[in-house]
């Protein structure tokens, strides 16, 4: 099969990049605004995106654009669901160390909780 995404151009930069050149010592709100809505979306509907790295995620004009949406997968079953969920939250983490991890892993807290996840690993 094959499947073709067409989507308007965005003149935006990678998560990651983004974060590191910010002059902000702090997250703005509005991007952990993003992230709840991203996460809480993928929870309300049994999706999982399949690969959470940084680089999949693009911000332009105060707005978090997911890319690289080949391994999105809507899930029937809510046991695979939920195995999903944790795994791209634990993915999602792992772009991010020192104070900005700490930040998404309290960020996230609540929905790592409501998948099972305990402790998100490091």
């Amino acid at each position: 099969r094959v499947a073709y995404l067409l989507t308007d151009f965005i003149d935006g930069e990678n998560l990651a990049s983004w974060l590191l050149k910010t002059d902000r010592k702090s997250i703005p709100e509005w991007l952990d605004a993003e992230i709840v809505r991203l996460f809480d979306i993928m929870w309300c509907s049994n999706v999982t995106h399949g690969d959470m790295k940084a680089t999949n995620f693009m911000v332009f004009a105060y707005r978090l654009h997911v890319i690289d949406l080949d391994s999105m997968c809507w899930h029937g079953s809510q046991r695979k669901f939920i195995a999903a969920y944790k795994r791209d939250l634990t993915r999602f983490l792992q772009n991010w160390q020192g104070e900005t991890r700490e930040h998404f892993v309290q960020l996230l807290q609540p929905f790592a909780q409501r998948a099972g996840l305990l402790f998100p690993p490091n």
